[in-house]
């Protein structure tokens, strides 16, 4: 599976599903979330921008021109009920070690 960064948890600005885990999608290198880049909620899909605090916002009618392209926001777009699955079955066995621990 891609790599899952734990993140500050964030309403998703359409339907409130808490977002706290993120996959990179783009890349082969671990990267966390950053200022400025892109997550979509798995629940409805919608998609928005982590601000400066790493808080997600709606995107601005520019910021979705330039994305809509993106090769990323495609394939997460293609992978979403994939990914949500995925990353469930991640959440479960994280949780696991952690009730071992």
């Amino acid at each position: 599976m891609e790599p899952v960064h734990e993140t500050k948890a964030n309403p998703c600005t359409k339907c409130g599903h808490v977002i706290e885990y993120v996959a990179d999608l783009g890349n082969r290198v671990e990267r966390a979330p950053r200022p400025g880049s892109f997550a979509m909620c798995l629940e409805c899909g919608w998609t928005m921008i982590y601000d400066e605090d790493m808080r997600l916002r709606d995107m601005t009618p520019r910021e979705t021109n330039d994305i809509i392209g993106d090769p990323r926001f495609i394939r997460t777009q293609m992978m979403r009920p994939i990914l949500k699955r995925r990353l469930e079955k991640w959440r479960q066995r994280n949780e696991r070690r952690t009730d071992q621990a």
